[in-house]
């Protein structure tokens, strides 16, 4: 799978620039702004009540390995038992599944007409199912979360890419066409406010991600789109993002929405766990992390306040061009969030793993992979600063190579 540039996406969807040019008013009103944040920005951090983290080991044994064969991840295609039954209720019947759906099966099925209405047409033209996901942006820098280089690449993404191809196979199996997964990946987008400049290192991770699933078969199957080849087709899109933040501060400092307010709040919270906090030990992010949200030092305050808002407003003035839909209009709209909106929620890896593939680092349990000889059946992906601490770790790495691979956990 050779990796896609600007220049062979630009030559495919051509025109992006010409949707948005229209004669549209795309100024959005505060109450858009307050009746949208909840189903395009997610959060669920707790502002008063913190998780209580540690401060990560940094002198756990090392084992060095030559390489890792990829081809030998496991797959593991959901097959219904389902005969009588149309090729679309099928479909539907596999995105909606635990194994592979996050969050209610209630709020998929609010929004299965327009996922439906999708399929269909797919099947209709006898082309595969197409689904389109923002994620991957880098390494997450925090010191809790990853400890990683911002383009590292380790199991963790391998996790991920083998839960997307049992999606994929399990399609396949139902509908030969089979299901086509294309990965915003923001990292570019996201790089100036949440601090991390590095963005030749940001566009080598989307490569490295492809190249991991390309060992998994994936050619042709899952692409890696970096999302700032689309919004810098869009003339207006800084205008639309800048107007949306004035709006968004507004009404954040009138403070008259309280279950609002306390959303914008629970999103600073989260936001802990995603700067990189240059020039602070891990020990004072720790104190950080395990503080209220009113409690902590006001200039760290301002700090999660603006990215937060500068997060916000990006999400909120891409749903307000509709942006995905537009360049995308035959596409399912996948998610990492599960979010009250026409949206297909899915797990990146599995529901026992607690942060996505970018924001934390894997743990294998010798025991159970001895029990079960399933490799990813005894792998869950934690923050780094989750790994037990009172446990005999020992970190995976590759020849050559500094950063963890993974972390076996031996007792």
């Amino acid at each position: 799978m050779k990796c896609m540039n600007k220049k062979q996406f630009l030559e495919r969807y051509k025109n992006i620039g010409a949707l948005f040019q229209e004669k549209v008013e795309f100024s959005c009103s505060t109450d858009w702004i307050v009746q949208i944040f909840p189903q395009i920005v997610f959060s669920n951090a707790s502002t008063d009540f913190p998780t209580t983290v540690h401060v990560p080991h940094k002198n756990h044994k090392v084992t060095t390995l030559q390489d890792f064969p990829w081809n030998t991840i496991s797959t593991n295609p959901l097959i219904l038992d389902e005969e009588n039954i149309s090729i679309e209720d099928k479909i539907i019947n596999i995105l909606s599944h635990s194994r592979f759906r996050k969050g209610s099966i209630n709020i998929f099925l609010k929004h299965e007409s327009v996922f439906r209405q999708k399929i269909s047409q797919a099947i209709l033209l006898g082309k595969p199912v197409s689904m389109v996901v923002p994620t991957l942006p880098f390494q997450n820098q925090n010191p809790l979360c990853t400890g990683q280089a911002i383009d590292h690449v380790d199991i963790s993404l391998g996790l991920m890419f083998a839960q997307l191809r049992d999606v994929i196979l399990s399609v396949e199996h139902i509908y030969k066409p089979g299901l086509k997964i294309i990965l915003l990946c923001d990292g570019v987008v996201y790089a100036d406010f949440f601090g991390n400049s590095e963005k030749n290192k940001i566009q080598s991770f989307r490569m490295g991600c492809e190249k991991v699933a390309k060992h998994l078969g994936l050619a042709g199957k899952v692409e890696c789109v970096d999302m700032s080849w689309i919004i810098d087709q869009i003339s207006l899109f800084a205008t639309v993002r800048d107007d949306i933040r004035d709006k968004l501060t507004s009404i954040f400092d009138e403070r008259k929405d309280l279950d609002f307010v306390e959303a914008v709040r629970s999103l600073e919270r989260g936001m802990i766990f995603n700067l990189p906090f240059d020039g602070l030990s891990s020990e004072e992010v720790v104190d950080l992390a395990n503080t209220k949200l009113d409690d902590l030092p006001q200039n760290v305050k301002e700090q999660l306040r603006s990215v937060t808002i500068r997060y916000a407003s990006f999400l909120l003035a891409m749903s307000l061009l509709g942006v995905v839909n537009k360049v995308f209009p035959n596409s399912l709209r996948g998610t990492v969030h599960a979010k009250d909106a026409p949206q297909v929620a899915l797990h990146l890896i599995d529901k026992k793993s607690s942060v996505f593939p970018y924001h934390g680092v894997t743990l294998i349990s010798l025991k159970k992979l001895l029990r079960t000889g399933n490799f990813r059946d005894a792998s869950r992906v934690v923050r780094l600063c989750e790994l037990p601490q009172d446990g005999d770790i020992i970190k995976i790495v590759i020849e050559g190579k500094e950063d963890a691979f993974a972390y076996l956990e031996t007792t």
